[in-house]
């Protein structure tokens, strides 16, 4: 259902002036703003809170430490509160917050291969903070999809760009352009753990059948690209974050299929690292195939 103008600006607006305020704040401010919207979310009955509740009752008997809806909510609370900083806040305030790289070498090598590298990063921790490193410290192209609400449009593609990170559309124009990246050896980064409607292959995620897309295997097979996996893991207490880059899937395999369970085995392997960090207030696992029952489905 579209939004409405009225919808927009009243959202877009709250939005932006609520971003601001927490620019102006620092870390553990911002994070304790976050923590009190992830109390809330907790709190009452809402989509975000319904959602994680059916995703971690699929996951957390797969998780050595299964984790509590509230816990969920905390970290997205805090993931919600850093947006507005991690847009606006000057390189010299950026740079200190992290303060570990753990896995330098995996993206050294990768470079040093000379064939580009696809750099995957979940949505997991503080994604925002990732890519204004990345742009920052490499040459790189990542796709983006506008907001729901347009009025925040231009302030969020600012804030993503002003690292030097540059942003193409999700369509065929965008996939040109991160070909063209790889090519000239540069970064190409996506989000690899949406629920596409389109380009996608049903592919196990933490044992169930979820739509998984193509667009990753179809990148390396044509450039040859070497892929990482990547995530900022937030860590407790406001002490900044530790940078992950782990080894990428093998995407070489010519069946889809195939490539796309090794892309949600490294995608799984990263949630395993912080998993209470990780957006399970998303449907991964919607529209299912036909014979497996559908997770979000209303119960009586």
């Amino acid at each position: 259902m579209a939004v409405k103008a009225w919808q927009d600006r009243l959202v877009s607006g709250l939005f932006l002036r609520t971003a601001r305020w927490l620019a102006r704040r620092d870390l553990a401010a911002v994070h304790r703003f976050g923590e009190r919207l992830g109390a809330l979310l907790n709190a009452v009955p809402n989509e975000a809170r319904a959602i994680t509740e059916r995703n971690l009752s699929w996951v957390n008997p797969q998780l050595e430490q299964p984790i509590s809806t509230r816990e969920a909510l905390i970290e997205l609370g805090r993931t919600a509160a850093e947006f507005g900083p991690m847009w606006q806040w000057e390189a010299a305030r950026m740079e200190p917050l992290i303060v570990d790289i753990q896995g330098q070498a995996h993206m050294d090598v990768a470079l040093a291969a000379g064939k580009g590298v696809l750099l995957l990063a979940p949505h997991l921790g503080n994604w925002e903070l990732l890519g204004w490193y990345l742009g920052r410290h490499y040459p790189t192209t990542s796709m983006y999809e506008p907001p729901y609400f347009s009025g925040i449009d231009g302030f969020m593609r600012a804030g993503r760009e002003r690292s030097g990170a540059r942003l193409v559309p999700t369509d065929v124009t965008g996939v040109r352009a991160l070909l063209r990246a790889l090519k000239r050896n540069e970064i190409a980064a996506i989000l690899p753990d949406q629920a596409p409607d389109s380009g996608y292959v049903f592919a196990d995620f933490f044992g169930r059948p979820a739509r998984t897309m193509t667009l990753a295997h179809k990148l390396v097979q044509r450039s040859g690209a070497t892929t990482i996996m990547a995530f900022m893991e937030r860590l407790p207490d406001a002490q900044g974050y530790r940078l992950h880059y782990l080894p990428g899937p093998d995407l070489t395999h010519g069946k889809p299929h195939v490539a796309a369970r090794a892309l949600n085995e490294a995608v799984e392997r990263c949630v395993r690292l912080a998993p209470s960090q990780y957006q399970w207030s998303y449907k991964r696992w919607r529209k299912p195939p036909a014979d497996v029952p559908d997770l979000y489905a209303s119960r009586a």
